[in-house]
């Protein structure tokens, strides 16, 4: 049995966390073995049904990093059976690249390390601050590492992303996309309300509430859709720093526009229930095209039609399929028109979700799960 010890850097806290535990999980029953580590209580945790180590990180800015991973390599010399690969990300590979490096120059092929990106710095320029230009720093010099020989191969989230990362063809060893827990939302289409939307059209969007994605566009879209005539809602559940302002639009949205704080994973599927279509309205930039958004195969899974910016990101995935509305441009004007479609059709809105909820069987985590065992396989391969 090859055994893969993945590092991550990130407590299991964030919306991000389904990626690592549910393809954990898919990988395991395909016959890996799989040591997931991340921050957190000491010893062994489980979350969303999915065992994986806690190791404590320190709270000291700059080097809390450095001791986690000191921390992490210690646990894995004393506890763990001999490692085939070290599957890690951007933080990890200062560390990691050293003691590779000293293996290769002893002889020593095994074992591989594999850098996993997954994102670019997504803070928007004009509100960066120092942290979050040193973090942007340190990861186009991470890249350029990564790229000049300092791990055995990569992988990463889409083929935009590696051309954007310039990752050469020989380190790429394959890509694996963001997928969905088909169970974990399969009661919602049960649960909503279609009659509902006849009288009034509810719209949901679950993740991030920062800055850049345009959610406070999108609002303003709705305030002014339902001033001309049109009726809307629109729930913003989670957090970042958009929060205030939307909170601000939705105070004088006569109640059309409302936020709530972000819920645990098991609770998501019962937003969605509450709503009829799932909402993407990021704008065209570079860290939105290369990505996979897993909100996108949640919306799907969850049966809900979704109303989308028409980037790379999304029409990678929802093409021509018919359970998506179309806005041009992530501007208000070009929601607006967005929006006096999906009134028009809104009778069509359990057809499409129906759509939805077929096509979301193609993009599940054990889909992705595969497509990484894959690359992971074809990185042993070459070594033998």
């Amino acid at each position: 049995m090859k055994h893969i010890v993945w590092i991550n850097s990130d407590p299991f806290d964030n919306l991000g966390s389904p990626t690592w535990l549910f393809t954990t999980q898919e990988l395991r029953k395909s016959g890996w073995l799989v040591s997931l580590i991340a921050p957190g209580e000491p010893g062994l945790q489980t979350k969303l049904g999915v065992e994986y180590l806690g190791i404590p990180i320190p709270r000291i800015y700059l080097i809390r990093q450095l001791i986690y991973q000191i921390r992490v390599l210690r646990y894995i010399a004393l506890h763990l059976p001999p490692v085939d690969v070290y599957l890690f990300h951007e933080m990890s590979l200062p560390i990691l690249s050293l003691i590779r490096l000293c293996l290769r120059l002893f002889g020593k092929k095994r074992p591989l390390y594999v850098l996993d990106i997954r994102s670019v710095p997504m803070q928007p320029e004009e509100i960066a601050n120092w942290k979050d230009r040193l973090r942007g720093q340190y990861f186009y010099l991470v890249n350029w590492l990564a790229n000049r020989g300092a791990v055995d191969g990569r992988v990463t989230i889409t083929h935009p992303m590696a051309r954007v990362l310039k990752i050469p063809p020989a380190l790429l060893w394959g890509i694996w996309t963001s997928g969905v827990q088909l169970e974990c939302f399969s009661k919602a289409p049960s649960y909503r309300d279609w009659k509902e939307a006849l009288e009034r059209v509810k719209f949901i969007y679950i993740g991030s509430l920062a800055k850049g994605r345009n959610l406070d566009v999108f609002a303003k879209a709705v305030i002014k859709a339902n001033r001309l005539g049109m009726r809307f809602s629109l729930f913003c559940v989670g957090q970042g720093d958009n929060v205030r302002d939307l909170i601000a639009l939705g105070e004088e949205s006569d109640g059309c526009v409302a936020v709530y704080p972000a819920v645990p994973h098991d609770q998501i599927q019962e937003w969605l229930a509450k709503a009829h279509i799932g909402v993407l309205p990021f704008p065209d930039e570079e860290k939105f095209r290369v990505s996979s958004p897993i909100k996108l195969f949640e919306y799907m899974a969850a049966g809900m039609p979704v109303l989308t910016t028409r980037i790379e990101c999304h029409t990678s995935v929802l093409q021509n399929e018919g359970n998506a509305f179309w806005a041009e441009e992530s501007t208000v004007d070009a929601f607006i028109e967005c929006l006096k479609q999906v009134w028009n059709q809104r009778d069509a809105l359990p057809a499409m979700g129906k759509i939805s909820e077929k096509e979301a069987q193609k993009w599940t985590w054990a889909e992705s799960a595969a497509n990484l065992g894959k690359a992971l396989d074809y990185g042993l391969s070459r070594d033998e």
